[in-house]
């Protein structure tokens, strides 16, 4: 799937979710996830990627699907690496 499909993908999810259908927002966010790798070499997908297991972690949570949403995060976390991002999914995973 190409990065502008990608990006249509999550922005669909994003107004989904904004319009708190949550089950059609989780379903595209993981959508998104399973049409990337977590070790995708292009950052724009990468970064795709990273907003969709963060938005499915957020979502999961609020629905009181907590392991669902640890998983989420943890997979958010093996793929950011280091730096900042690794910071942001420690503190996803602490809470």
């Amino acid at each position: 799937m190409s990065t502008v499909q990608l990006a249509q993908l999550l922005d669909q999810a994003d107004a989904a979710d904004q319009q708190h259908d949550y089950e059609t927002a989780i379903r595209l966010y993981t959508l998104v996830v399973e049409q990337t790798e977590g070790n995708v070499a292009d950052p724009i997908t990468r970064e795709i990627r990273l907003a969709a297991l963060r938005k499915t972690g957020r979502l999961l949570r609020f629905l009181g699907k907590f392991e669902a949403s640890l998983a989420c995060y943890q997979q958010y976390y093996l793929d950011v690496g280091s730096g900042e991002q690794a910071v942001e999914a420690l503190s996803l995973l602490a809470n």
